[in-house]
């Protein structure tokens, strides 16, 4: 496998050149392997659209206090491996040539510890990591809660708008008490919707790819490694999470409620 920028400079052309012969002559394409997300229905599109406009609706209306309120959470697993990512699988293929198959790492049930993250625009909120054989309980999600609370006292005062998904957890009885106790708005997020959620969009996305190529050999490494990332990121990476939601948005529109 060899990129472009290696050929021009093997060949001593310019990078130009290179991808003119690769493309037009040699009639090249670059494939980028990827998992497709679920399929939706037309419902689904509809629900999603309606939701979308009805945010983008309020951020006209009360403009940076709204943004300025939410808090955003949700879980993803950190393994002690990643494997190499879509852009890093991306490899250049004869349009004869078959796609190129990309494999799934081997993970197996003790090599990998799930995170709870929380964040608002000013930087995290809650960063929590679940015990071997535990889950994401409603009584969890309860003290994640509390601890958000405690973690931005001042919020209170103003209100707490909270953006996260319909997990049966996060949906429960005893949940949703502690909410409507505590003043909170849960800002509507339509099923199936990753690229609304910041979590998904943003903090992953990055997490991710910075995590990719690490090998850790216990759950604590894993734990510090990302405690150490989250530090690292200025204040402005986490308000910028919350201010793409308005382009999230627009685009779920102009995609007439389908993934974009």
């Amino acid at each position: 496998r060899i990129a472009e920028e290696e050929i021009s400079f093997l060949v001593g052309i310019s990078h130009g050149s290179v991808h003119a012969i690769v493309t037009k002559h040699l009639l090249y394409r670059k494939i980028c392997a990827q998992w497709v997300q679920r399929q939706l229905m037309e419902e689904q599109n509809t629900q999603r659209m309606a939701v979308s406009l009805g945010h983008l609706q309020r951020y006209h209306e009360e403009e940076y206090a709204f943004l300025s309120l939410i808090a955003t959470g949700d879980e993803t697993w950190c393994h002690y491996f990643e494997p190499e990512s879509k852009r890093q699988s991306q490899q250049w293929k004869h349009v004869n040539s078959p796609p190129p198959k990309k494999s799934k790492a081997l993970h197996t049930s003790s090599d990998k510890v799930m995170m709870t993250f929380f964040f608002d625009c000013k930087g995290p909120l809650l960063v929590e990591f679940l015990e071997h054989g535990a889950t994401i309980s409603a009584q969890r999600c309860d003290d994640t809660l509390r601890a958000i609370k405690s973690k931005r006292p001042g919020m209170l005062s103003n209100g707490i708008v909270l953006l996260h998904d319909n997990a049966r957890s996060h949906t429960a009885n005893s949940v949703r008490n502690t909410l409507q106790r505590s003043g909170w708005e849960v800002l509507q997020h339509p099923p199936y919707s990753p690229d609304l959620s910041p979590c998904d969009f943003h903090i992953f996305e990055d997490l991710k790819r910075g995590i990719r190529g690490h090998r850790f050999a216990s759950d604590e490494d894993v734990c510090n490694w990302v405690k150490t990332w989250f530090r690292r990121q200025p204040t402005s990476f986490f308000k910028d999470g919350i201010d793409r939601l308005i382009s999230q948005w627009d685009k779920c529109i102009n995609s007439f409620g389908d993934y974009f």
